[in-house]
């Protein structure tokens, strides 16, 4: 939010003010006097703030999240001084970050505020429209259940700016659970990388694969300092209610939560595992205590009997549906289309039967495949009166989410010498109409792809 260098600008002062961090009501004001008396002189130079600048990362926000930075100089100046500097450092913490505002996020951010037992939970917040609609709701989440609508405000918002350079200051995020789609995650997480380390767990509750490898290319490609990661699957039907933080439960379910393997590998072969240290199982074994999550921890392919029914749904038959612009049942009523399915469905298979991080000992689990086939067509069925969520994302020329759908599939087979020709070709129709309606919207209205970059996680109307 400010320009290179204003930190600095500040160092001398801060020393001051570090050393009344005992008094909290000085510290503040001495810090807030700090801030307000470099933005004078930065806008009598000619500086001018972002407009879209809440009031909540203002003065007082700002000296918080500069307290916490002193605080943390000061225990790695002392580590220096211990020489414990280069041995990594790990402490559970049991605050939860949570982000995306899309039914999931309301969700499970509902769920985890009404837990008495953890710090109130901290929602991350990227867009001024959305952060008005939270002071608009009265800063609360709202579920309407069978037993009547319920209201929970342990929830302390965090706005994020997305043109913030250099990036808002902060502390530590230790447990971050995330439910941006994947193919926005990337650039929902630029502004907040930088609070995020070796001692944070992210936890990707989205209906993709891959993401995670995405993140560690763009943001994390040391392991020494990257996070630990989890996936997620919620099985719980939420539906929309009415404004961006209510949410409707038709159905509550379970999540299940497992610790990914990596590629070609076998989690087996590290030592110690990484189920069997703590900072891989510490957000699992905090989430599992919360009785309304209904979590649980599974072996990866374990979890996959769990996600991949849904993930080809989402890879076969919404990609399909949103081509021939029809609802899931149509599909089921032409040969050709029924045809098409399930040449994809065999296609997706023979991926999943070869995944080294679907083996157990060696041998791979056929009963996955087998498992999929007959749980794709009950999946099918159950939403067959569903319109394609990806259908309305083309027509908006809006960034979808196939590379981490079929895409994903799609590059396991490359990496695993099989052939794949249909899913293929379906992704590149997709892509090519995606490139047409960008094209149409451009002769109505100019069109900024990096506008609606971020749209994905807040549409309305998604179901879980």
């Amino acid at each position: 939010m400010y320009p290179e260098g204003y930190k600095a600008q500040i160092q001398a002062m801060l020393e001051e003010v570090a050393n009344r961090k005992g008094d909290e009501k000085g510290f503040m004001d001495s810090v807030r006097n700090a801030f307000q008396a470099q933005r004078e002189a930065l806008l009598g130079k000619g500086y001018r703030e972002p407009v879209e600048t809440p009031p909540s990362v203002a003065a007082a926000e700002f000296a918080k999240a500069l307290r916490a930075e002193i605080e943390e100089m000061a225990r790695q100046q002392a580590m220096r001084e211990d020489g414990q500097l280069s041995t990594p450092t790990w402490e559970g913490s049991e605050q939860i970050y949570v982000m995306g505002c899309d039914l999931v996020g309301r969700y499970i951010a509902f769920l985890l505020a009404g837990t008495e037992t953890i710090p109130p939970i901290r929602y991350l917040i990227h867009r001024m429209n959305i952060w008005n609609a939270w002071e608009n709701c009265g800063r609360q989440l709202q579920l309407q259940r069978i037993t009547g609508v319920e209201r929970r405000n342990r929830v302390e918002a965090e706005f994020m700016s997305m043109k913030a350079s250099p990036p808002l200051p902060g502390p530590l995020i230790p447990n971050l659970i995330i439910t941006v789609p994947p193919g926005s995650v990337v650039g929902a997480l630029a502004p907040i990388k930088h609070r995020l380390d070796h001692r944070s767990t992210i936890c990707l509750v989205h209906h993709g694969l891959g993401a995670m490898e995405a993140i560690i290319e763009a943001h994390f490609p040391d392991q020494h300092t990257r996070p630990a990661f989890l996936l997620g699957h919620m099985t719980a039907k939420v539906r929309q209610f009415k404004g961006h933080f209510s949410a409707t439960e038709v159905e509550d379910g379970r999540l299940y939560l497992t610790i990914p393997t990596t590629r070609g590998d076998s989690i087996m072969r590290k030592h110690p595992p990484p189920e069997r240290t703590v900072r891989f199982t510490n957000l699992m074994s905090l989430l599992m205590t919360i009785p309304e999550l209904n979590a649980s921890s599974h072996p990866f392919p374990d979890f996959l009997k769990h996600k991949l029914p849904s993930l080809a749904l989402l890879s076969i038959a919404e990609p399909l549906a949103a081509i021939c612009e029809v609802p899931y049942e149509d599909l089921l009523r032409h040969d050709t289309t029924k045809q098409l399915m399930a040449i994809m469905l065999s296609e997706v298979c023979a991926v999943v039967s070869k995944m080294p991080e679907c083996r157990r000992e060696g041998s791979p689990l056929s009963f996955l495949s087998v498992f999929l086939q007959r749980k794709f067509y009950k999946e099918l069925q159950n939403q067959k009166k569903s319109q394609p969520r990806l259908d309305l994302n083309i027509y908006r020329a809006w960034e979808t989410d196939i590379n981490y759908l079929t895409g994903y599939f799609i590059n396991r087979a490359d990496e695993l010498n099989i052939r794949v020709p249909i899913l293929k070709s379906i992704l590149q129709l997709l892509k090519a109409k995606r490139h047409f309606a960008a094209e149409e919207l451009e002769r109505v209205i100019p069109f900024e792809e990096e506008s609606v970059q971020l749209v994905d996680d807040l549409a309305p109307g998604q179901q879980s």
